[in-house]
């Protein structure tokens, strides 16, 4: 079989490109990192494997839950211990990834072939950074002022501005807040998020009747500071940048909010939840946001990776007593979803029967503090490597399946008389 020089050229040019992504500092940090699944888990299971995630601090791309996988990301001088470890409680691993750094390449050069394209930058083929996530804000604040207001909700540690687009037609109505990348690497949210943005401004007209209802804010992106270091350094960042000591930075986002918070003092720890409630610049202005707006009845943490409509409480096994009213709208949203392209999502509690219980998240303090009757995080599907580093052919399905269930949302906005007052 003969193969032209054009393939050759590009066959060539790939391989040098990938070997060239495979020497910064994202892929070399993750050099024969290996990622390994779970069987689905049960209660036991997941209360078991939990204490051990506890423990060793590991970094658990999906958590110990009940009626879920467990993924994580081993180091190359751990891999083997946990995998016997794993075998030995018969959770009957299996590696997914041999050496992450690899699949970190091989998405950074999609990522440049797309852009060497020089298409639109919201063309949702891509993800974009945060300069081209700004610049689209910037388009459509200018191209819908009609319709379309920026708003700042706080400064980062590192001098950002966390941005969010106010879309309206007029005053007097509930409004939902949906928020993406609060974990900064997960990459497949604030495509989402602009998804949204373009459909209720650029198609306007399909989607009139929710606008004359309900109102949205926007953020794509609420851990900007983290976001662009897992462009720029390390590709898997979660936690936000601001200086814990001289060896560990940054705090878990979505574990500094001021409801149930817990003190941990392993700064290190990929979930460290910060020195207080709120310690994180970038959740006390989402915070302070939100307290100002009693208008927002409905939230949307938007998270990956695990298809999955999850809801409070996080902290305990308790039943809200909105329990009824979160399952019957996240089915809804979930059906819609599903008639797209036949993606399945399941609809619970976050601790959904387990013992994984999480303090300080932002679902909880949103519904038991402020008392938003709604309040939901969707974990979106995931793909690469093992869940975070989804190829970008798949931000658009996911954008378009995903708007499907917003829209449920939107038609399930509570009005602004019905925020709970428990514990307020």
């Amino acid at each position: 079989m003969q193969i032209s020089r054009t393939v050759v050229s590009i066959l060539t040019f790939s391989v040098i490109l990938t070997a060239a992504y495979e020497t910064t500092d994202s892929a070399r940090r993750y050099k024969d990192f290996k990622v390994i699944k779970t069987k689905i888990l049960g209660v036991h299971e997941s209360s078991v494997l939990s204490q051990l995630a506890f423990k060793s601090g590991l970094d658990f791309w999906s958590l110990p839950r009940n009626g879920k996988n467990a993924i994580l990301l081993c180091e190359p001088q751990q891999a083997e211990e946990i995998f016997k470890e794993l075998s030995r409680l018969e959770l009957r691993p299996e590696i997914l990834t041999e050496d992450v750094s690899r699949e970190i390449a091989e998405e950074r050069f999609k990522i440049d072939q797309i852009n060497s394209a020089k298409l639109k930058v919201a063309n949702w083929e891509n993800f974009m950074t945060l300069d081209q996530i700004n610049q689209y804000m910037d388009e459509v604040v200018a191209n819908y002022s009609s319709i379309v207001s920026e708003l700042g909700i706080g400064t980062t540690t590192e001098g950002r501005t966390t941005r969010v687009l106010h879309i309206s037609t007029g005053p007097g109505k509930p409004a939902i807040f949906i928020n993406g990348a609060i974990h900064a690497r997960e990459w497949i949210g604030p495509p989402v998020a602009m998804y949204a943005i373009n459909q209720l401004t650029e198609f306007y007209d399909q989607n009139s009747a929710i606008l004359n209802s309900v109102d949205f804010f926007i953020a794509p992106v609420v851990n900007p500071d983290g976001y662009v270091f897992s462009w720029e350094q390390d590709r898997f960042w979660r936690k936000t940048r601001s200086l814990n000591d001289l060896n560990c930075l940054g705090v878990d986002a979505n574990r500094n909010f001021d409801w149930q918070w817990a003190p941990d003092n392993d700064m290190c720890s990929l979930v460290y939840p910060g020195t207080a409630p709120a310690s994180e610049p970038e959740i006390q202005g989402l915070q302070s946001f939100l307290q100002e707006h009693n208008e927002i009845t409905f939230y949307v943490d938007l998270h990956s990776f695990g298809q999955s409509m999850i809801f409070p409480w996080a902290s305990s096994n308790e039943q809200s007593p909105l329990y009824p009213e979160l399952m019957r709208v996240g089915n809804e949203a979930a059906e819609a979803l599903r008639t797209v392209r036949g993606t399945n999502y399941t609809v619970h509690s976050v601790t959904n029967g387990g013992t994984n219980f999480l303090y300080g998240v932002s679902v909880d303090w949103a519904h038991g503090v402020l008392g938003i009757p709604l309040t939901y995080a969707i974990e979106l599907p995931g793909g690469g490597s093992g869940g975070f580093d989804i190829p970008p052919e798949e931000i658009l399905p996911v954008a378009t399946e995903t708007w499907e269930a917003l829209k449920v949302f939107a038609q399930n906005v509570p009005p602004t008389t019905t925020q709970l007052q428990w514990f307020i």
